[in-house]
């Protein structure tokens, strides 16, 4: 049996070694994949460049210049995949979007009232702090008459109608789709998040997509939303 130790060990050895290449591959794969799909819709695609980032992607439509980041997870994180877009700002009003579990620290009066809380929470959601300050500083819960979207997230705003104009049954759909079905565990704060103040429009996923077509659907989510907030009028 003895002889046989080295026997094992090479074998193992060779099997992690054919499942390494095996998922070097497919995440080629992958790559060359988002790489096509994005020159088709005329976009700019890249990878590398950053921390654990997997690829960028930049597009502009209808003059509106927009981006989005995938960047991989670490140890406590499974990855997070961000939309922004300067040019979509709302003067009027923030509007933040969030888990449903996150309203309880939103509804606290001492949370409110601590100095850097609101920076705090901002690096918990994974979203900058810029319009979060306004929006919990001066921001009330907006109940948007939509119990099948409210049973997944809350949302915050300093101006109702804002908030109503912002998210509504249609976007709220598109939202949906992507909010994962479980907000459990330690990425609970982080599942999906969207900020949109004078800074700017972000929206943000606790998760990394990877495939053609979740990165293709992200970023029309956004851009769909982007260009909703530019024909409102505020």
């Amino acid at each position: 049996m003895e002889s046989l130790g080295p026997f094992v060990l090479v074998v193992v050895v060779a099997g992690m070694a054919l499942l390494v290449a095996a998922i070097i591959r497919q995440d080629r794969k992958r790559a060359a994949a988002r790489a096509e799909a994005a020159s088709l819709r005329g976009w700019t695609y890249s990878t590398g460049g950053g921390h654990r980032l997997i690829y960028s992607l930049e597009g502009r439509q209808d003059g509106l210049p927009w981006r989005v980041e995938c960047r991989s997870g670490g140890k406590n994180s499974s990855g997070r995949t961000v939309f922004t877009c300067r040019e979509a700002s709302l003067d009027g009003g923030a509007v933040l979007l969030g888990a449903a579990e996150m309203a309880a620290l939103f509804r606290s009066p001492m949370g409110r009232k601590v100095t850097g809380w609101a920076v705090g929470l901002g690096n918990a959601l994974g979203v900058e702090t810029g319009p979060m300050e306004q929006v919990i500083e001066r921001g009330a819960e907006v109940d948007l008459g939509m119990p099948h979207f409210t049973e997944r997230f809350f949302v915050l705003a300093t101006d109702e109608a804002a908030a109503r104009r912002v998210v509504t049954a249609r976007s709220a759909e598109a939202l949906l789709a992507f909010a994962p079905p479980d907000f459990g565990g330690r990425q609970k704060a982080r599942a999906l998040t969207l900020t949109w103040g004078s800074e700017g429009m972000t929206v943000l996923l606790g998760r990394s997509l990877t495939s053609p077509e979740d990165m293709v659907s992200f970023a029309e989510l956004g851009v769909a939303l982007a260009k909703e907030t530019l024909r409102k009028t505020w």
